[in-house]
């Protein structure tokens, strides 16, 4: 026989009856047998059950093949002698004598791996559980949807033996009761019930109450309330606390007579911990969106008695510095990156001093702030990198902490360029209105006395003799009244440009028969034409007789502008949505794509302009010639303008001049 008295774990040896022959003392503190008391025993009878026993199928397999001599290694349930059942785990092995065939049984007691393996199965299923709720906490849904989704989401692990059925209610602070916030698997009567539940009433309200998880596996007398149609079931109630503070309670369904198990209990209550930080979060959210509207809105009224934070900042629709007391810059929003980005090339501007982006005298106007600046802004024009010369509008105050002391200085800027130009031509538009109006009056004021001074002129030329001297007077006499009336004609033509009749028309044509209106003039001054039009250009929408007007007036404006053998010469092609004047569009009021309109250049090599005159050409009764009535280009901007169509000066065209028109298609 085989000595195993000082085996370190449980050792049994049957023989070929199943009748134990061996017991050693480590088995006899496992299963709760004295040796003296099962020696002679069946085994299946005493610790394994006969049904279903490996040991069994080994030992009858082992009966049918006697040259069996293979191990087996098992998992088996064994029943302790006061009745309850221990996981084993079994190495068998079947022994030859001369005599008999014997069976050595080692069993190795598992309760404690199994537990670990359970405990890391548990924290497994709590870790996607938990992975899921934090992924929808990343989505940007409700907090009620939230609730809705991760209760589906929990009774949906059958693991946790939960029914689908369950409720998340959220502490109204000012009633201290329980509102239900998301439920599922909720009947009418079960909602209309449970929308309410006062502190110590029912299982949820003794959750709230008291802080703790509460279970029942059954209703009793604890279930407060009750309402139609209730169904036989258990609860889990746990409570969502952050920092002793209970913010509302989970509510979970377990099928009646199911008991609680620890797992259970820290899978929920880990669950809670994390609701417990999305309903935290979310009314620190809440808070701090109503505290940035407080702010945002009494920015203005108590500039200098609020401290700044980076997302307040990066809210602001100007350019918003904030620099230390040396002028270095500490914090620049993104429409500050936007407007200096223009006058540095450094793409860091953080740590920059603002003397290192504008000249130092500039700097210095920047950070004064000794004047009173509650309300006012002030302008400065800036040269940017490019040449171009740009309106900003700053606003400098002190930045102080809640004791006054001074930090730095806080700087807004405004890019008022666009607003200028906007501001330019509507003192434009205004002015033009105003001589127009001004020109219309004097016009019909003027008109009738000079048709009495022609007649009566003509009349008294007519009664002299043909060798009369005086006769050459009124000659002169009614020449300059024929002058006066075709300047009045021009008034007119200005002041109440007749309603265009807009159509598609031919730009080509037009222009070829303004061409030959002024052939003569071009010939006699030796004056070279040329065009170049895109392939296949588009119709314009405009009056052609009153684009034909515009044309004659540019024509005669550049041969008085030509001595001789000069150059006119016009393009035209549709509009490409990178050209430079796509950048204009909102100074003239353009909302179209560019691809919609016409670009004509009309350009000549005369004597050109200087940029005073450049400023003023469509000003009214503004002319640079001795004999110029100053109304030929105002006409020309009038009647483009009733056709929904714009002229402005090239100013990169030093010699000569180059006029850029742009009609709709």
């Amino acid at each position: 026989m085989i000595s195993v008295s000082n085996a370190s774990y449980a050792v049994i040896i049957t023989d070929s009856n199943d009748e134990v022959i061996s017991f050693n003392p480590v088995a006899e503190a496992l299963f709760g047998w004295r040796s003296d008391e099962i020696l002679g025993l069946q085994l299946s009878k005493t610790i394994f059950h006969h049904s279903g026993s490996r040991l069994y199928e080994f030992t009858s397999a082992a009966k049918t093949e006697p040259s069996s001599s293979k191990s087996l290694l098992s998992e088996n349930k064994a029943r302790h002698r006061d009745g309850h059942e221990i996981p084993v785990q079994l190495i068998i092995s079947k022994l030859e004598t001369p005599k008999d065939t014997s069976y050595l049984i080692n069993a190795v007691d598992i309760r404690e791996q199994l537990r670990r393996e359970n405990t890391i199965r548990n924290s497994l299923i709590l870790q996607k559980i938990i992975n899921s709720i934090l992924q929808l906490t990343l989505k940007n849904i409700s907090l009620e949807s939230f609730f809705i989704r991760t209760l589906e989401l929990i009774v949906s692990y059958k693991s946790l033996k939960l029914l689908p059925k369950g409720a998340v209610y959220l502490t109204d602070l000012e009633t201290g009761q329980l509102n239900l916030q998301a439920h599922i698997g909720f009947t009418p009567e079960q909602i209309e019930a449970c929308t309410t539940v006062s502190p110590g009433i029912c299982h949820c309200g003794r959750a709230l109450s008291t802080g703790e998880v509460q279970f029942a596996s059954f209703v009793d007398d604890r279930h407060d309330i009750r309402y139609l149609g209730m169904e036989p079931h258990g609860h889990f109630c746990i409570p969502i606390l952050s920092s002793g503070r209970v913010l509302g309670v989970i509510d979970f369904y377990v099928r009646e007579g199911q008991q609680p198990r620890s797992e259970e209990q820290e899978t929920m209550l880990a669950i809670a911990n994390i609701l417990a930080g999305v309903v935290e979060r979310k009314k620190m959210e809440t808070q701090r969106a109503s505290l940035v509207d407080r702010l945002h809105s009494a920015m203005t009224a108590a500039w200098n008695e609020k401290l700044f934070t980076n997302s307040i900042i990066e809210s602001l629709n100007n350019g918003l510095l904030v620099l230390d007391p040396d002028g270095i810059i500490s914090v620049i929003n993104p429409f500050g990156r936007e407007i200096l980005k223009n006058f540095t090339a450094e793409k860091s501007l953080v740590g920059l001093n603002l003397s290192q982006v504008f000249q130092k005298n500039i700097s210095d106007r920047l950070l004064d702030n000794s004047l009173p600046s509650s309300s006012m802004t002030k302008e400065i024009s800036l040269p940017t990198l490019s040449g171009e010369d740009k309106v900003i509008g700053y606003h400098t105050v002190p930045w102080k902490d809640s004791q006054s002391r001074e930090l730095g200085h806080i700087i807004s800027l405004t890019d008022l360029t666009e607003v200028k130009r906007t501001q330019r031509e509507m003192e434009k538009m205004n002015h033009l209105i105003t001589v127009a109006e001004i020109a219309s009056a004097v016009a019909h004021e003027v008109r009738n006395p000079l048709a009495g001074i022609k007649t009566m002129s003509q009349s008294i030329e007519e009664n002299m003799e043909p060798e009369d001297d005086n006769k050459e007077y009124l000659v002169r006499i009614i020449r300059q009244v024929d002058r006066l009336n075709e300047l009045l004609t021009n008034f007119f033509t200005f002041a109440k440009p007749v309603t265009p009749k807009r159509r598609k028309v031919s730009l080509i044509d037009i222009i070829g028969e303004t061409k030959q209106l002024v052939s003569k003039k071009l010939t006699n001054r030796n004056i070279k034409f040329y065009e170049a039009y895109e392939v296949k250009l588009p119709f314009i929408f405009a009056d052609p007789n009153q684009t034909q007007q515009v044309f004659l007036n540019l024509m005669l404006n550049s041969i008085e502008a030509i001595e001789e053998d000069g150059i006119i010469d016009i393009k035209a092609h549709i509009l490409e949505s990178d050209d430079p004047v796509v950048q204009l569009f909102p100074e003239f009021g353009l909302h179209l794509p560019p691809e919609n309109y016409v670009k004509v250049i009309f350009t000549d090599n005369g004597c050109g302009m200087e940029k005073e005159t450049r400023e003023k050409a469509f000003k009214p009764f503004f002319s640079t010639k001795s004999q110029g009535t100053g109304l030929g280009l105002s006409i020309v901007y009038r009647i483009l303008q009733e056709n929904n169509a714009v002229i402005m000066l090239d100013p990169d065209v030093v010699d000569g001049a180059s006029f850029i028109i742009l009609f709709e298609k």
